[in-house]
């Protein structure tokens, strides 16, 4: 693959790190404001119970005072957007956590020009927070404007080093999982579950 780069000025990286940075709230806004639709309709409920793990409602200032779903792993505690059995519809093709759960390292790639890219950075930066993990980042092809991001596919892929490739679509999301990669189709509207989806495999809550 052989494209001719032009490396970008000084002046243009910060101005294209202040737009991602902008987009990157947008995005934030707008998961959050997904769950919080969905919160008012479940908020009859203060617990609620997944495989072996209890969840219960907050609204902590901590999570921007938005409602949300606490559980602790390992006396850890995580947050989720959306509840449990919700995140656990999007259909998948293979174990999504016998990929995920106990691994050190993941990469999250993407195109970096969509709005998958911005979110595929939300999350990743938010399960830096939360998870002992490390998070790497990779872009599907060479774009000019991230010249200094490794090209990353599931060809690079291995059983310790499991790669996450975002996908925009329109269509319903849904992941298929191959040869140590996941390929995710994600519809936007259903960011929210996607998140939760990756961390309750990569968390063990989630069995499958």
């Amino acid at each position: 693959m052989n494209k001719k780069m032009r490396y970008l000025s000084k002046e243009e990286r910060k101005h294209h790190r202040t737009k991602r940075l902008m987009s990157w709230i947008l995005v934030g806004i707008m998961v959050f404001s997904i769950f919080s639709i969905w919160a008012t309709s479940y908020m009859s409920s203060e617990r609620i119970q997944f495989n072996e793990y209890k969840f219960k409602y907050s609204n902590d200032e901590k999570y921007g005072d938005n409602t949300v779903l606490t559980t602790k792993v390992d006396g850890k505690e995580l947050f989720f957007y959306t509840h449990p059995e919700d995140a656990m519809q999007i259909p998948v093709e293979g174990n999504l956590t016998n990929l995920l759960f106990n691994k050190n390292y993941y990469i999250f790639t993407t195109n970096p020009t969509t709005d998958a890219g911005y979110l595929s950075d939300l999350i990743r930066y938010e399960f830096s927070t939360l998870l002992e993990k490390e998070f790497y980042i990779g872009v599907d092809d060479i774009y000019e404007d991230f010249p200094d991001i490794p090209v990353i596919t599931c060809e690079n892929a291995s059983l310790e080093l499991p790669v996450l490739y975002l996908i925009q679509t329109e269509e319903p999301t849904n992941i298929t999982i191959q040869n140590n990669c996941a390929t995710i189709n994600l519809n936007l509207k259903e960011a929210a579950y996607l998140r939760d989806r990756l961390l309750l495999s990569m968390t063990g809550i989630s069995n499958r």
